[in-house]
């Protein structure tokens, strides 16, 4: 686990940049916290480094899932309004969570027994209204290597 503390909008940017430079194909990253935490703005700065316009960039809480084209495929799945995982099986979500894509999917700890094997989770945390504690957890070989290179990058 690593916790980077009072994380502002500018830190927000290098940190967005950091993290493009060691993601692969096929990473997921789990968003987790409150409303209004900071889960879209992240992927909003994640996909402009891959050349996707942040405008184009909006929570898809009521179509659960955007797709955008840059210099790599992005799938961003807002879970926010589903009432249960159950709700994902008829969407073929398996085609997203496991492509060679890179994958956000916000609201991620509304998952439960569909949570794929290996994924990097980010926590959001209001410090102020302007800062966040963001923290990142590994799971699977690759979750863990992803939270060991921003250790290396950030301690």
């Amino acid at each position: 686990m690593l916790t980077l503390k009072d994380i502002n909008i500018n830190q927000l940017d290098s940190l967005s940049h950091n993290l493009h430079k060691i993601l692969e194909p096929s990473d997921i990253l789990g968003l987790v916290g409150e409303l209004g935490a900071g889960k879209t703005t992240f992927v909003k700065k994640l996909a402009r480094c891959y050349g996707v316009n942040s405008e184009d960039v909006v929570s898809p809480t009521f179509v659960l899932l955007q797709t955008y084209e840059g210099g790599r495929r992005l799938h961003h799945w807002d879970l926010y309004r589903l009432e249960s995982e159950q709700e994902l099986l008829p969407l073929d979500y398996e085609e997203t969570f496991f492509s060679d894509d890179i994958c956000f999917i916000e609201w991620f700890d509304k998952l439960k027994n569909l949570k794929p094997q290996e994924f990097l989770e980010i926590h959001f945390k209001f410090t102020s209204e302007t800062q966040r504690d963001i923290s990142f957890f590994g799971e699977g070989k690759r979750g863990k290597a992803l939270v060991q290179k921003l250790k290396q990058m950030y301690q």
